[in-house]
């Protein structure tokens, strides 16, 4: 395992930014229904957007032309309702916005279909913001490898308010069968998330996410902690993966661990040296030459020069 050391650095302290959510849309209708107040929030800023790609995949030897495409629905809506209690008044929010299609097919190399699936926005409600998936556009879904080992096709797609920085990431995969077999979310952005990306390791038989480690056997693993935020997330190798969380001097815990891709925590230690700008970010990088990564800490660095 390679071996992971602390070193003093220069760089700059950067302001935070912990909101999640956007400011609501200013075009607002309030009615109040019996002891509830409503508020309906209609979202008239959607872009008329058409994407598509093609990209050739080779499975067990044979060519296959796999597409996806992304596009705003204008004449169907979709919907989002958000019940609570505010002051001892109860309210009522709906937001109103544009539903999506998002189309996934693999043609053979003659061209015969192998499999059409069809996502809209509502394969994503039950993991996502709806605040966010109401107000947002159609973005294309990227596509990021196809694994034999899950005989499966893995994308990411991104969800973003309109001129804002608020947004997040899902990830899902689609069997070969053109089955939906895992749609998770991956992260959020412009709201302290955390810092990591899907990676895949040479053997193919686990995906890590920001959240979970998908493995092979389906022994699937949830590396989040309800207490902590998740902060980073990183492959250090092909059995090893580093998972930091947020440090909390009141816990005594130790906020970093690196663990194997069942769960089984190899080492624990404490690092403060991550910062928080529209997002967790945890500043590392390979030393390709000594084979170590290096995780910067610029707290350690000021208090060196006190």
């Amino acid at each position: 395992m390679k071996k992971l050391i602390y070193i003093l650095a220069l760089g700059s302290i950067l302001t935070s930014c912990n909101n999640r959510t956007s400011p609501k849309n200013d075009n607002t209708n309030k009615t109040v229904n019996t002891d509830t107040i409503i508020n309906e929030y209609e979202v008239t800023d959607h872009k008329t957007v058409v994407e598509k790609k093609d990209t050739l995949v080779t499975i067990n030897n044979e060519k296959f032309t796999l597409s996806y495409s992304a596009k705003i629905e204008p004449k169907k809506l979709f919907y989002h309702t958000e019940i609570y209690t505010d002051k001892g008044k109860n309210y009522k929010d709906v937001y109103k916005g544009l539903n999506a299609t998002y189309t996934i097919t693999l043609n053979d190399n003659l061209g015969k279909s192998v499999f059409a699936k069809t996502l809209t926005k509502d394969n994503f409600k039950e993991i996502f913001d709806g605040d966010i998936l109401t107000r947002t556009d159609s973005g294309l879904p990227k596509f990021i490898a196809y694994l034999n080992t899950f005989d499966s096709f893995l994308f990411t797609i991104d969800f973003w308010v309109p001129d804002s920085d608020v947004g997040g990431q899902c990830f899902f995969m689609i069997s070969k069968n053109g089955e939906l077999i895992e749609n998770v979310l991956n992260n959020y952005y412009g709201g302290g998330d955390c810092d990591g990306k899907i990676e895949i390791p040479t053997h193919e038989n686990f995906i890590l996410t920001c959240r979970k480690i998908l493995n092979r056997n389906k022994n699937n693993i949830k590396i989040t902690d309800d207490r902590f935020w998740q902060i980073g997330t990183r492959l250090i190798n092909d059995k090893t993966i580093l998972v930091i969380q947020e440090h909390n001097d009141t816990t005594n815990t130790q906020n970093a661990r690196l663990i194997d891709n069942f769960g089984k925590t190899l080492k624990t230690f404490t690092y403060k040296g991550y910062y928080n700008v529209l997002g967790y970010s945890v500043p590392i990088y390979l030393d390709t030459l000594n084979h170590n990564y290096i995780l910067l800490d610029e707290a350690q660095k000021h208090k060196s020069n006190q």
